[in-house]
C-alpha cells in the first residue's frame, strides 16, 4: 500500500508541488519509515501551502504527540479544532497532550467532552481511559474497559485494567494479542 500511495503522492506533486494533501501523504509515509526529519518539513510545506487544511493540522499535532513535542502539538490542534470545532477523535487527543503537559484538569474537562461526543469510538475510550487514569477518575476508566473491543494493537486495555490492580487479567490479554 505505501509503495502506491508513495507514488501517487509523487505523481501529484510532478503535476501541482502545490498540492497540500500530497505532502501530507508524504510526510505519513516519512512517520512510517521513521524519517522523522523528512515528516517534519513535509509536513510544515503542507501547512505553509493551506494553513487552513483541518486534515494537515490534525496528524501533524498526533505526530509531534508522539515525538515528545507536545506544546507544538497543542498550537496544532488549536488550529484544528478553530477549523472543526466538533470533532470527538480532535478533542480525544488534545486531552492527552493536555495531559501529557501537565493540565490534567482541563484534559479531564476535554475527555468529558470527547466522551458525550462518541463514547464509542476506540482512541476516545483509550484516551479517555489513559485520562482517567491519570487524572484519577479510575471508574470512568474501569467503565471505558468494560465497553471497549477486544484487545487489539490499538487497545489500552491490558495496561489499564493493570493499572486497576487487575495485573494476571492484564497480562493475559497482553500475551492474547499475540
Amino acid at each position: 500500500v505505501s509503495a502506491r500511495v508513495s507514488t501517487a503522492a509523487q505523481k501529484a506533486l510532478d503535476l501541482d508541488s502545490t498540492l497540500a494533501d500530497a505532502h501530507t501523504a508524504m510526510a505519513m509515509l516519512y512517520v512510517t519509515s521513521a524519517q522523522w526529519t523528512k515528516f517534519l518539513a513535509e509536513s510544515e510545506r503542507a501547512i505553509a501551502l493551506e494553513p487552513d487544511n483541518f486534515d494537515v493540522h490534525f496528524m501533524y499535532g498526533r505526530q509531534l504527540v508522539h515525538m515528545g513535542r507536545v506544546a507544538d502539538a497543542l498550537q496544532h490542534f488549536a488550529r484544528a479544532k478553530e477549523l472543526e470545532p466538533v470533532l470527538p477523535l480532535l478533542t480525544a487527543w488534545t486531552s492527552y497532550a493536555l495531559m501529557l503537559s501537565g493540565q490534567t484538569d482541563s484534559a479531564w474537562k476535554g475527555i468529558e467532552q470527547a466522551m458525550s461526543l462518541d463514547s464509542t469510538l476506540l482512541p476516545v475510550i483509550n484516551i479517555g481511559s489513559a485520562v482517567g487514569l491519570a487524572t484519577g477518575h479510575d471508574d470512568v476508566a474501569r467503565r471505558l474497559m468494560a465497553v471497549a473491543l477486544p484487545v487489539g494493537l490499538m487497545s489500552t486495555k491490558p495496561y489499564v485494567m493493570a493499572t486497576l490492580g487487575g495485573t494476571t487479567a492484564g497480562m493475559q490479554l497482553v500475551s492474547a494479542m499475540g
